[in-house]
């Protein structure tokens, strides 16, 4: 993810929802989410993919597209590394997946 991108992302593409335990991913469009549970006692944040909008609607995000991290922060830079591979659809893209995003 270029420097300019991630800091869109960081200063308004994270749309904060009540008392700071779930958001919304922000590229133009809703992209994906990332929100903290409590796993096992101990809190976590999961993050997920919804879709890319180069894509096209409807297209399959390729595995991996979801994670979990232990920070906000964590979260945060596995989420971009992972829309940014994806929306290149480059060779981090899983092997296996035969759809096409483009």
């Amino acid at each position: 993810m270029n420097e300019r991108r991630r800091a869109d992302l960081e200063a308004k593409g994270l749309s904060q929802r009540p008392k700071g335990l779930s958001y919304a991913v922000v590229d133009d469009t809703i992209v994906g989410r990332i929100y903290r549970e409590m796993i096992i006692g101990k809190p976590k944040w999961r993050w997920f993919v919804q879709q890319i909008p180069e894509a096209g609607p409807g297209r399959p995000i390729p595995p991996p597209n979801q994670g979990m991290a232990d920070t906000l922060d964590e979260a945060k830079a596995a989420f971009g590394k992972r829309y940014e591979e994806v929306k290149r659809g480059g060779s981090a893209c899983n092997p296996r997946f035969r759809g096409s995003l483009i």
